[in-house]
Formats: structure tokens, sequence, C-alpha cells
């Protein structure tokens, strides 16, 4: 099967996958708006340093001990409960706050805090900054306790902006996912119907037959010669949609013994069902016209 087999359900739906392409594309751009409304983000950045005597040593440890500090930090905003006090400090709730606080951590001991703030709340935005500062503080020092080793958080700033996503950014995703859904349901309904989609089809169950495949009614024009072949051919099977003046005839009225079946099929149209019953009729010596 080559790649123009595999796309002959496109060549003939290409009209209805352009229509179905612009309405989907047009309703989950839509639909991605509403999802993905802008937002305040706030952003906290810091270096993490130890503290005590180790504040002025410039030791391998110490520089050690602060990067894998930054790291433990990184992890607490996955903890329900630092995310919970962070809101309680702020007096504000934020729905579903486990995807909107993430951090990072760059250049070993510098840490990024980044929340993301629904804009019903944004003028909040400061009081959540401090709530995080407080709340970053606080679990360094209970740390730092715990673990017999001083650390603190230097260079803090913080920083508030509304974000979005840019709309050609969801305007060009809608459109490749309704391209995508449209190419998959022109299969899928050919699949449903039990039509027959592919030359390969054909020569599954045609091994043995001569097959001629025509495209446009110009193709039309080797019929003659490819009926030539046979001693007295005649056509059966469903119309063409563009060959009407093709003389097809029934089975009851051909003659067993002298006339030669030529089966044409029109890509899309013709069930593979009638196709079988046809070579089970008529023999896989048959000849085969495609139209499609």
């Amino acid at each position: 099967m080559n790649l123009s087999d595999i796309f002959s359900p496109l060549r003939r739906h290409r009209a209805a996958v352009l229509v179905m392409t612009l309405v989907l594309g047009l309703g989950l751009f839509a639909l991605l708006v509403w999802a993905l409304p802008s937002v305040q983000r706030l952003t906290l950045y810091a270096t993490v340093q130890p503290l005590g005597e180790e504040a002025n040593t410039t030791h391998y440890y110490a520089a050690e001990g602060a990067e894998r500090m930054a790291e433990t930090m990184v992890g607490w905003v996955k903890d329900p409960a630092f995310r919970e006090e962070i809101q309680r400090a702020a007096g504000v709730a934020i729905p579903d706050m486990k995807r909107k606080l993430s951090a990072r951590k760059q250049n070993r001991a510098n840490v990024f805090f980044t929340l993301k703030i629904p804009a019903e709340i944004a003028t909040s935005d400061t009081a959540l900054a401090k709530a995080l500062e407080t709340g970053l503080e606080e679990s360094l020092s209970g740390y730092s306790v715990a673990a017999s080793a001083d650390y603190g958080l230097f260079a803090v700033r913080t920083y508030s902006e509304p974000w979005s996503i840019p709309q050609r950014w969801l305007a060009i995703t809608a459109l490749f996912m309704a391209l995508v859904l449209s190419i998959l349901l022109v299969y899928l309904w050919e699949l449903w119907r039990g039509v027959v989609s592919y030359l390969w089809q054909v020569e599954a169950l045609f091994p043995l037959s001569p097959v001629l495949q025509v495209h446009t009614p110009a193709d039309g024009e080797l019929l003659p010669a490819f009926m030539n072949q046979f001693a007295s051919p005649r056509l059966i099977g469903t119309p063409p949609k563009w060959h009407s003046q093709w003389e097809l005839h029934t089975l009851d009225s051909l003659d067993a013994e002298g006339d030669t079946p030529v089966i044409v099929v029109e890509l899309g149209r013709t069930r593979l069902q009638e196709v079988a019953n046809l070579r089970s009729i008529c023999g896989e010596d048959a000849g085969v016209v495609v139209v499609g």
C-alpha cells in the first residue's frame, strides 16, 4: 500500500475535511480561550546561602549544602500543608493551587517560585507574595533547626505581571487539533459504512485479476483498451459517479459461458461486502475497474 492509497479517503472528502476543520477549529479555539483565561503571574526569586560560621567560608561543602537546600525548597510546593499555609496567611483561596504553584532551581543555589493567580483575585498578589516569602523563611528556619545547619534566603525579589497564552498560539493549536480530528472522522466514517476505501482491498479480493484504476474522467479513455483483453466483457457493479455513460449490466443478464464480468468498484461508495459477494459469484478471474 503506497501513500497515494493511504490518503485516498482524504482526497475524496477534502471539502468535508476543510469545512470540519474550520468549524471544529472555531469551537476548540473558543473552548481553549475559556479553559485558559488570563491570570496574574507572581514570581519570587531568592538565593539560598549558609548562615553562622559557614556564612563567610568558600568551602566546597558550604556551597554544596546550599545547593542541596535549594533542591529541598523546590520540593516544598508538593506539600499540601505548605500550600494551605500560604493561602491561610494571605487570606485567599486559590482553586487547584497544586497546578498553579511551581518551583525550580537555577545556578545551584538560586530558586524560583511561580504562582498563577486567577484574575478574580489578582489584587491579592501582594498578600500572596508576602505569605509565600514568609512561608519559605519559616519552613527554612524549621528545617535548619532539625538538620543542625543554618541556611537563609538572600536577595529575595518578587514580581507580579498579567499573563496569558497568546491567542495566536491557541488558534494554531485549535486548528491543528481540528485538522487531526477531521482526518480521523473521515477514516472512521468510511470504516463505519463498510465501503471499499483502498485499492489494496480490491487487489486482496482479486489477486489473479487484471485491475484498472481511473482517477479522473480523462482516465476513462483507457477503459476500451482494458476491455479488449477479454473475449466478451460486460461491466457490472455500482454506477460510477462521473461515468454514467458506461453501459453497466446485471448479473442475470450475462451469459454464464460466453461473457466475462468486469466488476466496477467505486472507492468510498461501493460496499466491501458487495464486492466480496460479486467475487464469490463471478470468481477471482473477473476483471476489475476501480474508480477513485
